[in-house]
């Protein structure tokens, strides 16, 4: 990768920034070699002290001092050394953040299917929904139908059956009445039985008296014989 003078000066002013903000507080913190080919560490804090690792762009150091200028580091391998403060900074390598990416990007697909799969289930059941609720409506609508017709021959049988219990009130009114005229028919014929009785009874009452009459009135003109 090649800088230009000014990207590396950009650079240098963002890592002293932030050395001098965290100076002192970040021990054994982890930190990233910044992009250059090859950075060498020191046995210690100054350019005279022997090499004793050369560390790649992006590789990974913990920090255990800092003192501004040098600041003393941990290896992967255990060993400790000095490296120049500008050096590294705690913003991960553009390697380390495109693969995060990738892999972030590699979750959000498969998230992503996951969400279309799930979604395309959730389109099944919609559907499969919507069509029971058609069918619930249906039924509904045929229910409702029903009881409508329900309800108009529920007027019907009603009016019927007050028409019967008019009827039948009638009906044993006419009873009565018939009963009653019966009674009193009977009574009259009995009466008129009564009457011919006597009737009758006067008439030979009558022929009898008449016949006595008669009878003395014949008596009595009969002539006397010497």
């Amino acid at each position: 990768m090649r800088w230009d003078g000014k990207s590396f000066r950009i650079t240098i002013l963002l890592i002293c920034a932030f050395a001098i903000f965290a100076h002192g507080h970040a021990l054994a913190a982890s930190y990233y070699v910044a992009p250059r080919s090859e950075v060498p560490v020191r046995r210690a804090p100054g350019s005279q002290y022997k090499i004793i690792a050369i560390l790649k762009d992006g590789a990974k150091v913990d920090m255990l001092e800092d003192d501004g200028t040098w600041a003393r580091i941990l290896l992967r391998n255990g060993k400790e050394g000095w490296i120049l403060r500008r050096y590294i900074t705690d913003q991960p390598p553009l390697s380390m953040v495109v693969a995060s990416q990738k892999e972030k990007i590699g979750l959000l697909s498969k998230e992503k299917s996951e969400l279309e799969a799930k979604f395309q289930e959730s389109e099944k059941k919609r559907t499969k929904c919507e069509k029971s609720l058609k069918a619930c409506i249906e039924q509904r609508d045929n229910i409702h139908g029903d009881y409508q017709a329900l309800m108009t021959d529920a007027a019907d049988v009603i009016e019927l059956k007050r028409a019967l219990n008019e009827s039948t009130t009638e009906l044993n009114k006419l009873k009565q009445d018939l009963a009653t005229l019966q009674q009193e028919n009977l009574h009259l014929k009995n009466s008129e039985r009564v009457k011919w009785f006597l009737a009758g009874g006067c008439v030979l009452l009558i022929g009898w008296l008449l016949g006595m009459v008669m009878a003395r009135s014949r008596r009595r003109r009969r002539p006397t014989l010497l």
